[in-house]
Order: structure tokens, then C-alpha cells, then sequence
């Protein structure tokens, strides 16, 4: 199975958002951080700089996924 990921900011379009299993709302520096591991899903959401539409078990699987780039 395939998983998309999208990540919000207002130059993606609502279109995009739609298509997505999940989509990510923060600015580009949590996203980053997100990225690279060292702001884990739960602890940017717990803390009011990440949130998130869709199906949160795809974004800890990601997190798995990618951790370390």
C-alpha cells in the first residue's frame, strides 16, 4: 500500500491537501525539524506546532520510515 504525505503551507492548494492520506499543518521550520526526526508527531502536536488531518498511524509509520535523513 502507498501513503501520501502532504505538508501544508498556503502555496499548496486545497486540491493537493484532499489527495493526501494526511496532511501536515505547520510552519517550515517544525516541518524540518519533523523531517529530520528531532520533533517527533506526537510531541509537535502536543505542543502546538504541528497538526494534523488524516490518519495519524501513517505519520508514525513515516517517522519510522524516514527517520534519519
Amino acid at each position: 500500500p502507498t501513503a501520501t504525505i502532504g505538508y501544508s503551507t498556503e502555496a499548496f492548494s486545497d486540491s493537493l491537501l484532499a489527495a493526501s492520506d494526511v496532511a501536515l499543518h505547520c510552519d517550515a521550520e517544525t516541518y524540518l525539524l519533523f523531517l529530520y526526526g528531532w520533533v517527533p508527531a506526537a510531541r509537535g502536536v502536543t505542543a502546538g506546532r504541528l497538526a494534523m488531518d488524516g490518519d495519524f498511524g501513517l505519520v508514525a509509520r513515516f517517522e519510522q520510515w524516514f527517520k534519519g535523513l
